[in-house]
C-alpha cells in the first residue's frame, strides 16, 4: 500500500477545471466544475459527475476571492465513481503559497507542513 508524503486534509471548495490540450488551456473548451473533498501539497481529489479520462492533463482554478485564486496544472492518478484523484504537475509560486496556507491552518500546525516540504527536499 502506497503511503502518503504529505498530510491530505478535508477541505470544500469549488472548483473550476478544463481539459489541456497542447498548449493552451482552453477555457471554453470542456469547461466542468467540481468539489474539492481533500487537499494536499501534491494532489487533490475532485468530487465531479464529469468524466475525465485517467492520465488526462488538466488546469484547476480555485477561486479564494474575486481576484485571488490558486490555479494548478495537473494529471488524473485515479478514477472513482464519485471523482478523480489528481497529482500536481505545476504550480506557480503565488497559488503554492496559498496552497500551503490552506493546509497548514486546517492541520493548525505549520510546523507539519514545513518538516514535509524539507524532507522532500532531503530525499
Amino acid at each position: 500500500m502506497q503511503q502518503r508524503k504529505f498530510s491530505r486534509v478535508f477541505f470544500s471548495r469549488k472548483v473550476e477545471i478544463s481539459i489541456k490540450e497542447g498548449n493552451d488551456v482552453q477555457y471554453n473548451y470542456d469547461f466542468s466544475e467540481g468539489m474539492i473533498d481533500n487537499l494536499s501539497l501534491k494532489g487533490m481529489f475532485i468530487k465531479t459527475e464529469k468524466i475525465l479520462p485517467l492520465n488526462a492533463t488538466i488546469f484547476i482554478k480555485i477561486p479564494l476571492s474575486e481576484i485571488v485564486s490558486i490555479d494548478i496544472l495537473g494529471r488524473v492518478i485515479r478514477k472513482a465513481d464519485d471523482g478523480v484523484a489528481v497529482f500536481f504537475t505545476d504550480i506557480d509560486i503565488d497559488s503554492f503559497s496559498h496552497l500551503k496556507n490552506i493546509i497548514a491552518n486546517n492541520l493548525g500546525d505549520d510546523e507539519i507542513i514545513e518538516k514535509e516540504l524539507n524532507e522532500q527536499t532531503v530525499n
